[in-house]
């Protein structure tokens, strides 16, 4: 997977992500922000807790702070994420999402 954050900005962290097709992506835990995906390019699988998405050009998906997920691609993908707001009612105003 390759990564590059687009800009930064307090309240949001969009990165551009890249896989390669046919490698296997190992399940993961999300950070403790609410993120958005959208797919831009490719094809491949989602899995969000225990459902499965089909991901292709436009798909948008939201994930809660915390959410075990895994990807397969079956083409070379490439997806926008944007990291959001902490999901804890109290959050600092100075946090810096991009880290």
């Amino acid at each position: 997977m390759v990564q590059t954050r687009l800009v930064v900005q307090r309240s949001r962290c969009p990165t551009l992500l890249l896989f390669r097709r046919l490698i296997p992506y190992a399940r993961n835990s999300h950070s403790p922000f609410r993120s958005s995906i959208t797919v831009i390019q490719g094809r491949g699988v989602f899995r969000l807790a225990r459902q499965e998405v089909v991901l292709e050009p436009g798909v948008f998906i939201e994930l809660p702070a915390n959410t075990l997920h895994s990807l397969s691609a079956t083409d070379d993908l490439a997806m926008l994420k944007v990291v959001g707001s902490h999901e804890v009612s109290v959050q600092s105003p100075d946090a810096d999402l991009c880290k």
